[in-house]
């Protein structure tokens, strides 16, 4: 297992977005609501606050683990396109 180090505390991450989410804010309050910039500003901020920056993940960063699972999906998908030929050419 690789060990990956990031350059800025979580802490950073969430006072850049914070601060992101604070100017798209007032930029949204100076808008006119019949802009066309307005929707999609509004959509953009809903899905920016909707996302769960709370959580956190295990990443699995093995390199040799990711590249059998590729390659199992690759000869899975594989199998199934040619069973799915051989069947269809059936009738």
């Amino acid at each position: 297992m690789t060990n990956v180090s990031v350059s800025s505390s979580p802490c950073e991450w969430y006072i850049g977005i914070f601060l992101i989410i604070s100017f798209k804010q007032e930029r949204l309050k100076a808008m006119d609501p019949s802009s066309h910039e307005h929707g999609p500003l509004v959509d953009y901020l809903t899905w920016l606050t909707s996302l769960p920056w709370g959580l956190t993940t295990h990443d699995n960063l093995d390199l040799k683990h990711a590249k059998g699972k590729y390659i199992l999906s690759f000869i899975s998908r594989a199998y199934v396109s040619e069973s799915i030929f051989y069947f269809s050419n059936q009738f």
